[in-house]
């Protein structure tokens, strides 16, 4: 119980994410880390700049923050971690306001 709580204020940080990437309207949105910092107005945690895992795409698992974009419909495509900057890609299936994007 204890820790799907701590997954759950974990998951709210980077609700910010969601956020911004469901108000774009084009299909690609490149962020620098501090950009992202911005949004969650808090710093990124360490792995997110030496850990590639960390800007996986992935639906489960612990990965909380993939959750952030792949709720809004977005995929990373790219990230350089010496230049800290993340590439985000709308999924084309996505389905914005019912109709398939």
């Amino acid at each position: 119980m204890v820790q799907q709580f701590i997954q759950v204020v974990i998951m709210a940080k980077y609700t910010p994410i969601e956020t911004k990437l469901s108000e774009l309207w084009r299909n690609e949105f490149r962020a620098s880390f501090a950009e992202i910092e911005s949004f969650i107005d808090a710093p990124l945690p360490a792995s997110a700049r030496t850990h590639r895992e960390w800007w996986a795409n992935e639906t489960g698992g612990s990965h909380v923050q993939a959750r952030a974009w792949m709720n809004a419909g977005w995929n990373v495509s790219a990230v350089d971690l010496a230049k800290e900057w993340v590439i985000f890609r709308r999924q084309l299936t996505h389905k914005i306001w019912g109709i398939a994007a």
